[in-house]
């Protein structure tokens, strides 16, 4: 909409402001890897004998890091599955996203890092969906739970399996609190990051013999059974 601010019948002189342009990335989409760019407005005003004048200025349009939050996480026994969730805020529609997960887990070092797509392209149609899964070369998935094309907030939930309560094997524990980092970077690399923790406690073994032999004195007996303990990296 161009709104006339002012008119100067003397100089023939005519103020005006126009409202509005709508930025929706700092850059080119999906990302340049800058922190801001710098777009110039030509304005250009012909009269009715087509004469035109012309100028120019600019404008900076910032990127804007994205923020994480995430769920407490219940605690698990050894050789079970955490469940991670939670979700990052971006306004920059048109980013993508690298999240990374730091599990802490003192016997697997390896990161989950996804690549998610933008919640929408430039066009205004949507190209992040609820239920979307992306995969990790570690073989982790991430599944989307929620998006708010309004706030740009995108919910999330991942899963890890923790194969011992702490470093095997073994450490003299009972439990072990394992602290997990999110980091999630926008395609202007800029980036948030949130931490969690999950406690993993270690699973006392159970034993099962078999009924006792019946011998004579003197005689030697030979008994039989089993241990169970799901915690496969411990030693016994």
């Amino acid at each position: 909409v161009l709104t006339i601010t002012s008119v100067d019948d003397a100089t023939g002189k005519v103020g005006f402001s126009i409202a509005q342009h709508q930025y929706l990335d700092d850059g080119v989409a999906p990302g340049n890897g800058t922190t801001f760019d710098v777009s110039t407005i030509s304005v250009s005003v012909t009269d009715d004998d087509n004469q035109t004048g012309n100028d120019s200025t600019t404008v900076t349009v910032h990127n804007v890091a994205p923020g994480v939050v995430l769920n407490p996480v219940s605690d698990i026994n050894e050789n079970g599955v955490a469940t991670l969730s939670g979700s990052y805020t971006d306004i920059g529609l048109l980013d993508v996203h690298t999240l990374t997960i730091n599990w802490g887990d003192p016997n697997s070092s390896a990161n989950s890092t996804f690549t998610v797509a933008a919640i929408q392209n430039a066009t205004g149609a949507a190209t992040l969906h609820v239920n979307d899964t992306f995969s990790s070369i570690d073989g982790a998935v991430l599944t989307i739970t929620s998006i708010n094309a309004a706030t740009g907030q995108v919910g999330f939930t991942a899963q890890h399996q923790y194969l011992d309560d702490g470093l095997a094997p073994g450490n003299g524990t009972s439990s072990d609190i394992n602290t997990i980092t999110v980091t999630v970077a926008d395609d202007d690399a800029q980036s948030g990051t949130s931490t969690g923790t999950v406690t993993v406690h270690n699973v006392a073994p159970t034993i099962s013999l078999s009924p006792g032999p019946v011998i004579n004195e003197n005689s030697v007996a030979t008994i039989t059974g089993s241990y169970t303990d799901p915690g496969l990296l411990d030693r016994h």
